[in-house]
């Protein structure tokens, strides 16, 4: 059996940047930075941004969508109205200009992920949260939020099944458009 060689890549440029014209590596190349010793290892992926067919710009903390162009999954979009919500691809570290090159989060420590807001909609420490399926809610993450006590609905399970993106690091109000998770997407 052949075997692969593989090398290792040298990164000339910063998670958060707004991002290149010119591919600088492949897309969906992967990258783990240890950040500190308290969060750990985190990693990302490089993407090309489309702001979809309603021109929604990037948001630094908002979900990001693959499947823009079925065939290259790592071309992504902030316009949940372009693209199914189930395809959540990771968390923009910035403002990227669309039509550029840049990285997502797929794993680990969030600060400033974008929330829905709303009655019902706070978060608990621990909460499931996944991509908002709304075009009204574009790249926000909100919490399962079950229609009774007692029984899941087959809609809410669907949910929970194909869109999770983390869990909720800390409570954060109903009323408050961030909060802190923790991401799991590879």
């Amino acid at each position: 059996m052949a075997g692969r060689i593989c090398t290792a890549l040298t990164f000339t440029d910063e998670t958060n940047t707004t991002g290149t014209t010119d591919a600088k590596y492949p897309l969906g190349t992967l990258r783990i930075e240890e950040t500190s010793a308290a969060v750990g290892a985190e990693t990302y992926r490089y993407v090309k941004f489309d702001n979809g067919s309603g021109n929604v710009a990037a948001v630094a903390g908002g979900v990001c969508y693959r499947g823009v162009t079925q065939a290259r999954p790592w071309e992504v979009t902030s316009d949940v109205s372009t693209v199914d919500s189930a395809f959540a691809a990771g968390i923009f570290q910035s403002v990227l200009t669309d039509a550029n090159y840049g990285w997502v989060k797929t794993k680990g420590y969030q600060s400033n992920v974008k929330k829905h807001t709303g009655t019902g909609f706070a978060w608990v420490k621990g909460d499931y949260i996944y991509a908002f399926g709304s075009s009204t809610a574009d790249q926000k993450a909100v919490n399962i939020k079950l229609a009774a006590t007692t029984k899941v609905s087959g809609a809410e399970l669907r949910k929970a099944l194909e869109r999770g993106i983390g869990w909720a690091a800390a409570a954060v109000s109903s009323t408050t458009g961030t909060g802190a998770a923790y991401i799991d997407l590879e």
